[in-house]
């Protein structure tokens, strides 16, 4: 289902969803339910972010996206955290 500008993604909808990993090229196929939407990003006005959860996914893609996610190291830096 191809995203039609101005179309309206709503929390709970069921959306298909096509993406490319990075590093490996592979395509992802996808079909998920909106779980939360941002939809302010800096300086976008066409653009939304949103979580989903998968529901349906070819064995492949399944791979594919299990390997990038356990390969993936995420850089992040906490600063001025309290012992808590």
């Amino acid at each position: 289902m191809p995203q039609v500008p101005g179309t309206v993604i709503k929390e709970g909808a069921a959306i298909d969803v096509e993406f490319v990993l990075p590093d490996s090229g592979s395509i992802i196929q996808a079909r998920g339910l909106v779980r939360w939407i941002d939809d302010n990003i800096a300086g976008e006005t066409e653009r939304v972010a949103c979580g989903l959860r998968f529901t349906e996914m070819d064995s492949a893609g399944r791979v594919a996206l299990a390997r990038y996610v356990a390969e993936y190291r995420p850089h992040f830096s906490v600063v001025l955290a309290s012992a808590e």
